[in-house]
């Protein structure tokens, strides 16, 4: 989240993360992997107040990254595993593997999310509650749904499913924005043409 939107986090930045960290871990012993809405809510509130919606939609964004970043390194490193037996190797390959493709995706899509904030898009309060539960939602319908270990047997299967949902979900958002942006922008030209209308209505009735 941090190089999608560039922050710059104070002491009392930290200490709110540590805030949601101790608890996450604590709730991990009794609920597993369910911690995950926690920290998605308690994450959810320290972004609004970093960046409003804007911080809101990275964090969706970053959860995106990390799920899909988590399903390249598992398919890779179920490959390597083929070839290399040592249990903590092949445990250290993915994490690096995680980490690099994380960063390199975070990376590539900050070129959009600077695009966003550079555009109308970023002004519209709706636009980015809608992408927000969009990508919400289907991060949500993903990580419900999908097993919670990936094995060979069933390796193909989730890998289809997953970059057919990707798929859509990238459809699906650049058409709704595309669409929008278009009538703001042409909102923006109507308002445009009707203050020239009154102000060259305003000057013929000066001359008169």
């Amino acid at each position: 989240m941090k190089i999608l939107n560039n922050f710059h986090y104070t002491v009392r930045d930290y200490l709110s993360m540590l805030g949601i960290l101790i608890p996450s871990g604590i709730l991990y012993i009794f609920i597993e992997e369910y911690t995950i809405f926690f920290l998605i809510v308690a994450v959810g509130i320290f972004a609004y107040h970093k960046n409003k919606w804007m911080g809101i939609t990275s964090l969706i964004i970053a959860l995106v990254i990390s799920y899909i970043t988590n399903l390249i390194a598992t398919s890779i490193n179920i490959i390597i595993a083929r070839f290399i037996y040592t249990a903590p190797v092949v445990d250290l390959m993915y994490l690096v593997l995680f980490i690099l493709t994380s960063v390199i995706i975070a990376y590539t899509l900050t070129y959009f999310i600077k695009q966003l904030s550079g555009s109308y898009l970023s002004l519209s309060k709706k636009y980015l509650i809608f992408l927000s539960t969009f990508l919400l939602i289907s991060f949500i319908v993903s990580y419900t749904f999908m097993p919670s270990t990936i094995d060979t047997n069933r390796f193909t299967e989730v890998t289809i499913i997953t970059v057919a949902l990707f798929i859509f979900v990238a459809i699906a958002i650049i058409s709704f924005s595309f669409i929008l942006l278009r009538q703001i922008q042409y909102k923006n030209n109507m308002e445009e043409i009707e203050s020239y209308y009154k102000y060259t209505l305003q000057i013929e009735n000066i001359n008169h």
